[in-house]
């Protein structure tokens, strides 16, 4: 984080920035950051002046240049990601908001859940709306993955209970959770509450439960689009989807592509 205030490195990434997207001719830049920023602090107000500095650079020396930024799923600096989104919003061209890996609520009730509902989603992208910012900067983004949770006993009316002292999760893609569908216990089941859908397996003496997104609670948050008069919609990540050229592989990437199109 100590870059941020150092002037010379700034400026020797934003000189290699800029040389990479004219060289390839490439539309503009993507920024990604994740670390944690405390609201007020010298590095809140540091990585405002750098979005600042970058977004003059491109837009003097490569007009017409796209900059985008992520941003976690709401900007209430939950998990102490805090930028000045209002400010930041106002000099670049999208904000690509993180709908996934919303584990909100799941510490405190030690339950294992959806990590990109539908009403946190809805949530979230309303408030970035309340900030002021303009809904044609915001760009949803949507996970073709999930979470395998380690149940502490077989999970009763859908409730996978965690270890909240050490909860066992991992991350799975999508072209993985749709091999292990047909040898679950449940197959998928669907989680009106969360509009999203789960299944349970059982692996040696342990019983898990994975919470995962499909073209059916893909295509509910598409339609967030139209409502909102959003920028676009995007995915994390294209790899977690198998795009072989088999017939079973090719039906299930468009199945999960045309989910992003809102009806």
């Amino acid at each position: 984080m100590s870059q941020l205030r150092n002037d010379a490195t700034m400026k020797r990434h934003l000189f290699m920035a800029v040389w990479s997207v004219e060289k390839y001719s490439l539309d503009g830049i993507y920024m990604l950051f994740s670390s944690k920023l405390k609201k007020g602090s010298t590095n809140y107000h540091d990585f405002t002046r750098m979005v600042n500095k970058t977004a003059s650079k491109f837009y003097k020396t490569l007009p017409g240049s796209k900059i985008t930024i992520n941003v976690p799923w709401t900007p209430s600096c939950k998990n102490e990601r805090c930028f000045d989104f209002l400010a930041i919003s106002s000099v670049i061209d999208l904000l690509f908001v993180e709908s996934f890996n919303i584990h909100k609520g799941m510490k405190e009730t030690c339950v294992a859940k959806s990590i990109s509902s539908y009403h946190d989603v809805f949530a979230g992208l309303s408030d970035y709306i309340k900030l002021g910012i303009e809904s044609r900067k915001l760009v949803m983004g949507v996970p073709w993955y999930g979470y395998d949770y380690t149940c502490k006993r077989i999970p009763q009316d859908g409730v996978c209970e965690l270890n909240c002292s050490h909860p066992v999760k991992k991350l799975i893609p999508y072209k993985t959770i749709i091999q292990h569908l047909p040898r679950s216990m449940t197959g998928k089941v669907w989680n009106d509450d969360q509009s999203a859908p789960y299944a349970v397996y059982m692996d040696g003496k342990s019983y898990h439960q994975i919470w995962y997104d499909d073209p059916e609670s893909i295509s509910m948050k598409s339609t967030l689009l139209k409502r909102f008069k959003l920028g676009g919609i995007g995915v994390m990540q294209l790899t977690d989807v198998d795009h072989s050229r088999t017939a079973w592989a090719m039906l299930h990437a468009e199945e999960m592509w045309n989910a992003l199109c809102p009806p």
